[in-house]
């Protein structure tokens, strides 16, 4: 649930509570987004800051989200009270003073922060991949949150582990089609990441070779994507090396969708000039149009040109809310 702007604001409060009990002294170490680490010559005791702090989560906390929760079915407020920067800047405080400040402050900055911010939980909030709130997710969110567990290694989160490993077996294997034991897969923070992790797997599939040697001695890469893609396909051909100009554009037809011919020619262009075809990335829902690729013509276009490696890869924003729609599946 965190959202860029509310993990600034946690940034900008553990300062101010860090502040409000003298742990901050002129010099500041940031060791990670999430925590805050002082090196300080003055130190308030820890059952002192830890009273305030329950302080806070006891009586403020509650106050807080009591604020949010009404936005969630009151008609009457505004989705957001927009300001330019500059007039935001006049309203909220966004320095960090270097005096202490009590939890009265900082639940008067939380009150700020929660009129000027965006309610996505708001009944007139729409947005191309979200909008509403459901509320046993909100409190998974909080616990989440409050846990403060990783994925990342099983000794770090357990129960986090498995609970990640179970939903990817269900949706392959009842909502995809995979067998029980074939399935695999990975949560990704975003569809950029989700199309990076793509292509990393494409490359590595055709050249597994380049995991310890990178791009040297491949050969010239052509990727392939339509017109109507996401911009995080080009983003991520920069980011991991291939080049932009690497990045064909295939032309897509009034829906949306590409067309197989247009990708047959594209392909044909490319190893004229050299290039060896390495992926195409198929839309499974565009964030506009809502367009589903045709997946098997793409995929009989690639086997067809007998393309020895080549990955068809699928992303899309809505093809999880088609998967669990068994009308239109």
């Amino acid at each position: 649930m965190a959202t860029a702007l509310s993990k600034s604001y946690i940034l900008l409060m553990n300062l101010r509570i860090c502040k409000n009990v003298n742990t901050i002294a002129p010099s500041v170490l940031i060791t990670n987004t999430d925590h805050l680490t002082f090196s300080s010559t003055r130190k308030m005791s820890h059952r002192t800051r830890r009273a305030q702090g329950d302080e806070f989560l006891s009586e403020s906390l509650p106050r807080l989200l009591s604020k949010i929760y009404k936005t969630y079915s009151d008609r009457d407020t505004k989705v957001l009270e927009f300001l330019q920067p500059e007039e935001l800047r006049q309203k909220i405080d966004f320095s960090l003073p270097e005096d202490p400040v009590d939890n009265r402050v900082l639940e008067s900055l939380a009150e700020q922060v929660i009129h000027y911010s965006v309610k996505t939980g708001h009944p007139y909030f729409f947005n191309q991949l979200f909008n509403g709130v459901d509320a046993f997710s909100l409190s998974g969110s909080i616990i989440n949150e409050a846990l403060n567990s990783s994925a990342y290694t099983y000794e770090l989160g357990p129960v986090i582990t498995l609970i990640e490993q179970e939903i990817i077996e269900k949706f392959s294997t009842e909502y995809i089609g995979y067998r029980k034991g074939e399935e695999d897969g990975i949560f990704c923070p975003g569809g950029s990441v989700a199309n990076m992790y793509g292509m990393s797997l494409a490359r590595h599939h055709k050249y597994p070779e380049s995991k310890e040697l990178g791009m040297i001695g491949l050969p010239p890469i052509h990727i392939y994507t339509s017109d109507m893609s996401h911009y995080s396909v080009k983003k991520g051909a920069f980011f991991m090396g291939f080049g932009l100009s690497n990045v064909v554009l295939v032309k897509s037809d009034k829906h949306g969708r590409m067309i197989p011919e247009a990708l047959d020619a594209a392909i044909e262009e490319s190893k004229k000039k050299g290039f060896t075809p390495l992926m195409v990335n198929g839309t499974s829902g565009t964030t506009v149009m809502g367009a589903y690729a045709p997946w098997m013509r793409l995929l009989m276009c690639v086997r067809d040109k007998g393309i020895s490696g080549c990955t068809l890869t699928l992303v899309g924003e809505e093809q999880l809310s088609f998967l669990l729609n068994s009308d239109i599946k």
